[in-house]
Formats: structure tokens, C-alpha cells, sequence
């Protein structure tokens, strides 16, 4: 159980369980469609709709849903993210929101209001920190007032580095020691849709990345570190000595590592408040990921095109040229295509207990493709907690996958 606090259960009766918006998107359709493929059937009663602008759009995804399932019963609600109105009318309808429209800095903020106002639960599947950190700034602490749980970053940005960390932190409460150390270590094969892609130019466009550029950008309160070194995003290639392979940078480690960085500072105050509240992990805690490469030589050419694809990005000129290259928004990798793709994390973490003896765990994460099939699975998953599971979840406030769910979200995903 996670037990950063208890809460007051949902007082009105609300006509949804849970609320897809976006669903007519290429990730949305996925999400819809794993819900009423996998979760539906093992969970009948629960009410859902699917929500989106764009009303013929919608009907089309629902006659997909009733393909896979014709007794399902699927609603449809026209909500739009620059439609204030319309959002708090959703709301009000629904216990859970699962959003996959992004990018979420352009189309998200206004839907975040509205659940926080509305105490409407809320996922979805960003990878913007910046976004996510001003989100922060702006409701995280009404959302504790509202009892409310708003979860960024529920698909692979940032499920799996956030779980696997704290799976090895109640490793080591159970061995009476605690984390000091986590280097997770990705294999990754996988295409990124459109989205995907215009989302990450966009950051670079509307942000300052100076400031997000901060390993501990999403804390609670940033705090002056010892392990400086460890907490810097890996630039360069690295061997890892306990999995004995070569690693380079990994392209989504500059949303993953604040995320974990911020689940560890919201449960070291925790723990601070109430020393009962043993989180697992060491107060000098570090974190850093990397991607797996075959040989020093793979590990320098990953390295080499990251930079020049990231110079190529920051220039205003080269960056109109990427974009005529990349896919159009709203396409994706086919099913083919996604069938073929899959993901391993390796977590390899260090603990010590009272009498400073080390000792060093290993843990492994294996799913398929990781950018949409197993992000479906992952925020659905994330929404269900908060449906079926809400007195095991915190009381509110913008938290991460870890400090929202605790346990009982690596036990869904298992």
C-alpha cells in the first residue's frame, strides 16, 4: 500500500469510472483499445467514455471498440482542449480522466485545471517537464486540498524507471537497508510516431531548457546534493561493470531521471514528517540512466548522433528541416511494425544497511513496443488503480507513477 495519506472517498456518484480523452488520436485509439480488449473483460462493471472534439471522429473509434467487443457499452462525449466549459463539463461526469492529447503544453494545461477543480483523478502519457514542473507550480498544492490525484508521465516516460526504482527500494527495506544507488539500463527497439517527435521540437521551441537542464527540476524542494556527478545526464559513453556491456546516452533520460529524482524528494518528506514512513531509499539517493550498446564503438556512434541530432534540433534554420523529414502528427508505426519493437530494463542498485555493508541488486523489466502498446497498457493501468484501488493511492496533489500508486501498480503491470 502506499500510504503517503488517507483520503476521503469520492462523495457524489459520478456517470463514468474513467474517461479516454483523445481517443481519436493515433496513442488515444491504442489506449481505448486496450482497455476494451484487456481490462474490460475482467472488469465489466466499470463505466467508460471516450471524449475528443471531433464527433464523427469519435463514432469511428467506437465502431473499433464494438468490433473487438460488441457488448460493450461505449459512450462518447465532445470535449475540447481550449473549451473550458466543456472539460468541466467531462469532468464532472467522470472519477478518472486518461489524456493522451499532446503536446501537452500546447493542449494540456487547461484540462489539468479543470480536473483539479472538478476533483477529478488524472493521467496521462507526456514526457514535457517543463509543462509537468509548471503544472506543479500552479496545482499541486489544491490538488492536496481536493483530495485530487493528477499523475503526469504515466507511459513509458516514466513508468518504467519510476517502478523499477521503487521495487528495488522495498527490496531494501525488506533487507533492513536502504537505496543508495539506481543505474537503469535500456534496450530499446521501437520507431517514434509523429507526435512524438513535434513534441520534443516543440519543447525546444516554447522552453527554457536551461532551467529544465536542473537534475532535480521536478522536486519538492531542490536540494544542494553530495553525488553532483551522479547526478548528471550521461553525455558520454560508460561501461557498466556489474551487467559488463557498454552504455551510452539515452534520449529520454532527461524526463526519466527527474521524475525518479522527484518521487525520491516527495518520500524523503514523507519520511521526514513521519519517521514511520520508511521510504526505502538513502537520503543521499542517486539516480542516472543509459542506453545499452554492444560495443564501446556502438556506444560512441549512439553518443556522436545524439549530439548532432540535438544541435540539428536547437538551430532555428536546421530544425524547419527536420521537420519536413520527420512523420506528420498523428502518425504511427503499424501494427507489424509494433509487433517487432520491444523494451529491457536492467536495474542494477545498490544498498547498505545500518552497518554500511553493500550489497548490489539486480532487476529486469521486459515489455513490447514500448512508445504506444505497452504505454496503452501502462497509463490504463495507471487509471485503474484510481478506479478500483483508491484507498491504496495518495490523497492527492501532481505526484509521479511511484508516489501516486505505490505497489500495487508494478503488481498490475507484472
Amino acid at each position: 500500500q502506499n500510504n503517503i495519506t488517507q483520503h476521503t472517498p469520492m462523495s457524489e456518484d459520478r456517470e463514468f469510472d474513467i474517461v479516454f480523452f483523445g481517443a481519436t488520436g493515433f496513442t488515444g485509439r491504442l489506449v481505448a483499445e486496450y482497455f476494451v480488449s484487456k481490462v474490460l473483460p475482467k472488469e465489466p462493471d466499470v463505466k467508460f467514455a471516450i471524449a475528443g472534439r471531433n464527433a464523427e471522429k469519435l463514432d469511428i473509434i467506437k465502431a473499433l471498440l464494438l468490433k473487438i467487443d460488441d457488448s460493450a457499452e461505449v459512450n462518447t462525449i465532445i470535449a475540447s482542449s481550449k473549451d473550458m466549459d466543456s472539460l468541466v463539463e467531462m469532468c464532472q461526469r467522470t472519477k478518472v480522466v486518461i489524456s493522451t492529447v499532446g503536446p501537452f503544453l500546447e493542449y494540456g494545461s487547461e484540462l489539468v485545471e479543470a480536473c483539479v477543480n472538478c476533483k477529478t483523478h488524472y493521467c496521462d502519457i507526456t514526457g514535457e517537464t517543463p509543462w509537468v514542473k509548471d503544472m506543479i507550480n500552479k496545482h499541486h498544492q489544491k490538488a492536496i486540498e481536493n483530495e485530487t490525484v493528477i499523475v503526469p508521465m504515466c507511459g513509458f516516460d516514466s513508468q518504467p524507471s519510476d517502478l523499477s526504482t521503487l521495487f528495488l527500494a522495498e527490496e531494501a527495506k525488506k533487507k533492513n537497508s536502504r537505496l543508495v544507488s539506481v543505474e537503469n539500463v535500456f534496450t530499446v527497439q521501437g520507431s517514434a510516431s509523429g507526435g512524438t517527435l513535434h513534441t520534443m521540437l516543440n519543447l525546444v521551441e516554447k522552453t527554457d531548457l536551461k532551467k529544465s537542464a536542473s537534475p532535480y527540476y521536478l522536486n519538492e524542494v531542490t536540494k544542494e546534493k553530495k553525488d553532483k556527478k551522479n547526478a548528471k545526464d550521461q553525455l558520454l559513453p560508460k561501461k557498466n561493470k556489474e551487467l559488463n556491456c557498454w552504455t551510452g546516452p539515452f534520449i529520454m533520460a532527461s524526463a526519466n531521471n527527474r521524475v525518479v529524482r522527484r518521487t525520491h524528494s516527495i518520500l524523503e518528506n514523507i519520511e521526514e514528517e513521519d519517521p514511520t514512513q520508511i521510504s526505502g531509499f538513502h537520503k543521499d539517493f542517486s539516480y542516472s540512466e543509459n542506453l545499452k550498446c554492444g560495443n564501446v564503438f556502438i556506444a560512441w556512434i549512439t553518443t556522436i548522433f545524439l549530439a548532432i541530432f540535438g544541435l540539428c534540433v536547437i538551430f532555428p534554420l536546421t530544425r524547419k528541416l527536420v521537420k519536413k523529414i520527420i512523420p506528420k502528427q498523428g502518425d504511427g508505426p503499424n501494427k507489424a511494425k509494433r509487433d517487432k519493437s520491444y523494451f529491457v530494463v536492467d536495474s542494477v542498485g545498490k544498498i547498505v544497511d545500518d552497518n554500511n555493508n553493500e550489497e548490489i541488486l539486480i532487476a529486469k523489466i521486459t515489455g513490447g513496443d514500448p512508445g504506444y502498446d505497452e504505454t496503452a497498457k501502462m497509463v490504463v493501468n495507471a487509471g485503474m488503480c484510481l478506479v478500483l484501488n483508491r484507498d491504496e493511492c495518495a490523497i492527492g496533489g501532481i505526484l509521479t507513477p511511484a508516489t501516486a500508486f505505490g505497489y500495487q501498480q508494478i503488481e498490475r503491470l507484472d
